[in-house]
């Protein structure tokens, strides 16, 4: 694959340098970003501008899932990406599920704050029906779903849950996912599974992690080192996370879960 074929599939300066060192390239990063600069489509401005906000160490984490159709053995797949971004350190938890039911994001949650070593005091979502039933009032406030209230109270976090159609408000997740993609998905294949998952963990751990990071200008993972003694403790225990669904009994006296009968 040609340098020319990896910029037109929009994949990231970085990962463009990573590739060809492996394929023996020895040139430096500043050459390497000219002629990449030259063959790049013009980049097309924004209409409009957006006010940027920072938080304190420990205030917020923003969460989002995200869809992609991956090559897995050989055949594609399709693969959901729940990516957790600490807003103050910018450091990141990214772990790819087969589905987005309520357990499933409370195990993917759970598994960030056990990463992160901790929480924040406001996690922020979109209106996913997993954590928001609907709006009401005058005021349209958030009617949470009552287990993962349970959940949120159990880790000691307040929710927060965007405006419809205000993707903005989460922008430090939504900017990580379009990295993720350019810099991780794009032109990759697995041969599992498993081998996603460890894969997409070795790159947060040795990449996305340790990366200079373009708005901060800091690592993630240094500055993390700072906000990790302000984050809310974990509890002994895990929350209990399990999916729970009402099934009719038939004739025969099976039960269909997922497709599939059992006695």
């Amino acid at each position: 694959e040609t340098i020319r074929e990896k910029v037109e599939k929009h994949l990231t300066l970085t990962r463009i340098l990573r590739e060809i060192r492996e394929a023996g390239y020895s040139g430096g990063r500043t050459v390497l970003s000219d002629y990449v600069r030259s063959i790049r489509s013009p980049l097309v401005p924004s209409r409009a501008a957006k006010r940027r906000f920072e938080t304190r160490p420990a205030e917020e984490m923003q969460v989002d899932w995200s869809v992609y159709t991956v090559p897995i053995a050989a055949k594609p797949v399709r693969v959901h990406a729940l990516a957790c971004v600490l807003a103050y350190s910018r450091k990141a938890h990214v772990r790819f599920y087969r589905d987005e039911r309520q357990s499933t994001l409370l195990e993917g949650l759970t598994l960030a704050f056990e990463e992160f070593q901790g929480l924040s005091l406001r996690v922020v979502f979109d209106n996913m029906a997993t954590v928001v039933l609907g709006r009401i009032g005058p005021g349209r406030k958030p009617l949470w779903h009552p287990r993962f209230l349970d959940f949120a109270r159990y880790y000691g976090f307040e929710p927060f849950a965007c405006r419809v159609r205000h993707p903005d408000r989460k922008g430090k997740t939504e900017r990580f996912l379009d990295y993720l993609e350019k810099d991780f998905v794009r032109g990759a294949e697995f041969s599992s599974f498993e081998d996603l998952n460890e894969r997409v963990r070795l790159w947060t751990d040795q990449i996305a992690n340790r990366r200079i990071h373009g708005t901060t200008r800091l690592v993630p993972d240094e500055v993390w080192q700072t906000e990790r003694d302000f984050l809310i403790r974990l509890p002994d225990a895990r929350f209990a996370v399990y999916q729970e669904e009402i099934r009719q009994v038939g004739t025969d006296a099976t039960i269909s879960v997922r497709g599939t009968l059992y006695t």
